[in-house]
C-alpha cells in the first residue's frame, strides 16, 4: 500500500512540475487509478502464479493419486463440472485441466463468478475449498517471494 501511494504522489507531482500550465493535473485522477489498477493487477497475477507453485510446481500433467485433482492448478473434477454450469454449457472437459490456457480460464471464470471483486485472501481461500491455513499462508509466503 505504501508503494501505491508514493507512486500516486509521484504521478501528481510529475503532473504539476512538468506539464504546461493549461494542462497541470489533466490526467493525475486517471493516472492515479490506473497505478493502483496496474498494482492489483501485478498482485492477482501474483497470486495466481503462486497457486500454481502450491499445487503442482507448475507441472501442467501434475496428477493427485488420492483424489481426481489434476494440471498446474490441481483441479477436481467438481471444479470443471461447476465451470460447465457457471457457463450454461458443456465447454470444458476433464482433459482440459492438463492445457495452461483452459485451466487459467476455468480459474477466471470460477473466480469472476464467485469473486467478483477480486479479494486475494477470498481466491486463495476459495481454490483450496476450505480454510487451510498452511496452505493460505504458503501462497502468501510465494507471494512475496516473488516480488
Amino acid at each position: 500500500m505504501k508503494k501505491i501511494i508514493f507512486a500516486a504522489v509521484m504521478v501528481v507531482l510529475s503532473a504539476d512540475l512538468f506539464n504546461d500550465k493549461d494542462n497541470v493535473g489533466t490526467n493525475t485522477v486517471y493516472d492515479i487509478k490506473e497505478i493502483v489498477c496496474m498494482e492489483r493487477d501485478r498482485r492477482w497475477e501474483s497470486m495466481v502464479s503462486a497457486i500454481c507453485q502450491r499445487e503442482s510446481g507448475m507441472d501442467d500433467m501434475a496428477r493427485n493419486p488420492r483424489s481426481s485433482a489434476a494440471g498446474r492448478f490441481q483441479m477436481l473434477r467438481g471444479y470443471v463440472d461447476d465451470v460447465n454450469r457457471i457457463c450454461g454449457e458443456k465447454r470444458y472437459t476433464y482433459d482440459d485441466r492438463f492445457n495452461p490456457v483452459k485451466a487459467r480460464e476455468m480459474f477466471d471464470i470460477v473466480q469472476d463468478h464467485y469473486n467478483h471483486e477480486k479479494d486475494i485472501d477470498k481466491a486463495i481461500i476459495m481454490h483450496r475449498g476450505k480454510k487451510d491455513w498452511k496452505y493460505f499462508n504458503d501462497v502468501k509466503r510465494l507471494m512475496e517471494e516473488r516480488k
